[in-house]
């Protein structure tokens, strides 16, 4: 249930495919889990991808680097970063604890997005108002 609801949240809505996108580790790796123990999907049936603020396009390789170690994806299931060019609104006290957005897909999983939509409705349907 907590990866349905997360995925209703996180998920990708538009793509044809299962994906979550987040800054935050640990909801990756939740997502990480719940693939790999809920329903087998293996390190190598992901597809990683990085957003990265032009202002740290300098980082790359560092912030690449911590997704790595964060997720054990390898680099070969990384594909090549993006880089939006928005200036900041907000001064951040360490930005280099700035480490973009990762977007983690599942290979070939239009059928399983059809069986998580499912358990969207499930969780709609039960919930308290």
């Amino acid at each position: 249930m907590v990866g349905a609801a997360l995925y209703w949240g996180e998920g990708f809505k538009k793509d044809k495919q299962v994906g979550l996108a987040n800054s935050d580790p640990e909801v990756i790796k939740i997502f990480i889990k719940w693939l790999r123990e809920c329903f087998g999907y293996q390190i190598s049936d992901l597809i990683a991808r990085l957003t990265i603020n032009s202002s740290h396009k300098y980082r790359a390789y560092e912030i690449q680097k911590y997704w790595l170690s964060q997720t054990k994806i390898p680099l070969e299931g990384f594909r090549k970063p993006t880089f939006h060019k928005l200036a900041w609104k907000k001064q951040y006290e360490n930005p280099n604890n700035y480490y973009g957005v990762l977007r983690i897909k599942v290979r070939k999983s239009i059928d399983f997005l059809r069986k998580i939509y499912g358990f969207i409705d499930g969780l709609k349907a039960n919930s308290a108002y």
